[in-house]
């Protein structure tokens, strides 16, 4: 099976890039980023980066946790509960996708990264990260039945909300916080 251009660096030449724009990071090329995913310095710019990277990690722990206390309190004689199983499956699987990215984010591990980028790469731009984050956010809802710890599930989900809304208002309100930031490129630079 072939990969799409946009997964292979080196289909940038065939999109229109001159030679002397390899070296350049685009979302042609994304293997041009700086080889180190987390960009260095002290700057405000890489400093709210970072801070919004530890608030994904951290939501993706409560969404998890919430996930598997919904898979403890799944009782397989109660019929109307099985919507509620998969529910906390797909929780499980999405937090787990979004802390994989953000992990990568800080240290890359080329063979993943490359398998999420050809599978998700929605999750390497800022906006489509935000509207994945409010996709499962609602997830949230689902559960709230299930769930034993009271307002865990919709605490939970007002967190995803409101890291979501931050990450599309800081986008379009300061977009200068967003314009070192360069998603993972490990794995992609020796793609033929």
């Amino acid at each position: 099976m072939v990969d799409p251009d946009w997964v292979n660096p080196g289909a940038a030449r065939a999109s229109g890039l001159s030679p002397g724009d390899e070296g350049t990071p685009s979302w042609e090329n994304p293997a041009a980023a700086a080889p180190v995913a987390v960009p260095t310095g002290s700057s405000k710019a890489n400093t709210v980066q970072r801070l919004l990277s530890i608030s994904i990690i951290i939501i993706c722990g409560l969404l998890i946790a919430v996930a598997v206390l919904g898979l403890i309190a799944f009782n397989p004689a109660d019929v109307s509960q099985y919507s509620d199983l998969f529910v906390s499956i797909y929780m499980v699987l999405f937090g787990a996708l979004l802390l994989c990215y953000e992990v990568m984010w800080w240290k890359s591990v080329p063979a993943v990264n490359k398998t999420l980028r050809k599978n998700f790469g929605f999750l390497y731009g800022i906006l489509g990260k935000s509207l994945f984050i409010v996709f499962v956010a609602f997830l949230n809802f689902g559960l709230q039945k299930t769930v034993t710890v009271k307002y865990l599930t919709v605490g939970t989900a007002i967190c995803w909300f409101v890291v979501a809304g931050l990450h599309i208002f800081l986008y379009f309100w300061k977009p200068e916080l967003f314009g070192t930031y360069h998603a993972p490129a490990a794995g992609l630079d020796n793609i033929i």
